[in-house]
């Protein structure tokens, strides 16, 4: 007949009974313990996946040198397109902004890049293209100005020329000839002036830069995790076999 175990007639095991039994389990202890860091080991380099990051240099572009937005402003401006874009101010550059973007795919973290800086470059473009007009307007009409000036100093020159041309004549003339040319220098001036801030003018523009990386779990945190899980399950692994051959032994 099949002995009838009480359960509650088991002496409780005291501290050092624990310490005995790690200590004679210690190399099962120590096996288990190497089998879990392994495969936490394993795992993380299995479980890794490429990774591209895409980086993009932003040259906010100017016009007449002064630029048509601050880094600050396109900063903000990317923030509120959401978390997939970091943006940050280029150091020691009053007109760059660095922006990056992570994904398993190279062609959507360029595409990341391009669709979050697509207003900010729609809306330079037009400020842009807007000033430029306004300056090539100027440039047409001084150049006019210019042509109908060379014209008006042309007769003053004609008539100042004239043999037997009176004095009375002469000096209000004269007077009136170095104003225009004076005025013609000008306009040549003004011309140069824009044409020169129309040159140093750019748009803003797009540098990308993609790079393949990795990711994987830190072996910083599975090696420590996996040798904690493995000495956790070691441990309650030898305990739980203590106690069923301690069962088995009562029945």
């Amino acid at each position: 007949m099949q002995k009838q175990v009480n359960f509650q007639e088991y002496e409780e095991i005291n501290l050092v009974d624990y310490l005995r039994i790690l200590k004679r389990q210690r190399r099962t202890i120590i096996a288990i313990t190497l089998v879990v860091t392994l495969a936490s080991f394993l795992v993380s380099l299995i479980g890794r996946s490429a990774m591209y990051e895409s980086q993009a240099i932003l040259e906010i572009g100017s016009i007449k040198n002064t630029p048509l937005a601050s880094p600050q402003e396109v900063i903000n401006k990317l923030a509120r397109e959401g978390n997939t874009i970091q943006a940050k101010a280029q150091e020691g550059s009053t007109t760059n902004v660095v922006i990056t973007a992570n994904d398993s795919s190279q062609v959507k973290t360029e595409e990341l890049l391009k669709e979050a800086v697509k207003k900010v470059t729609q809306e330079h473009a037009i400020l842009y293209e807007k000033q430029i007009k306004l300056m090539d307007d100027q440039i047409q009409a001084d150049t006019k100005g210019l042509s109908d000036l060379g014209q008006y100093l042309l007769r003053f020159q004609g008539i100042l020329n004239r043999p037997g041309l009176a004095d009375a004549y002469q000096s209000p003339i004269l007077q009136d000839y170095l104003l225009l040319r004076d005025r013609n220098a000008a306009l040549k001036q003004d011309i140069e002036n824009l044409q020169a801030q129309k040159l140093a003018s750019q748009k803003t523009a797009l540098f990308l830069r993609t790079i393949k990386t990795t990711q994987a779990l830190s072996l910083k945190i599975t090696l420590p995790l996996g040798i904690f899980l493995g000495f956790v399950l070691a441990v309650l692994w030898v305990f739980v076999k203590e106690w069923w051959d301690k069962v088995k032994q009562q029945l």
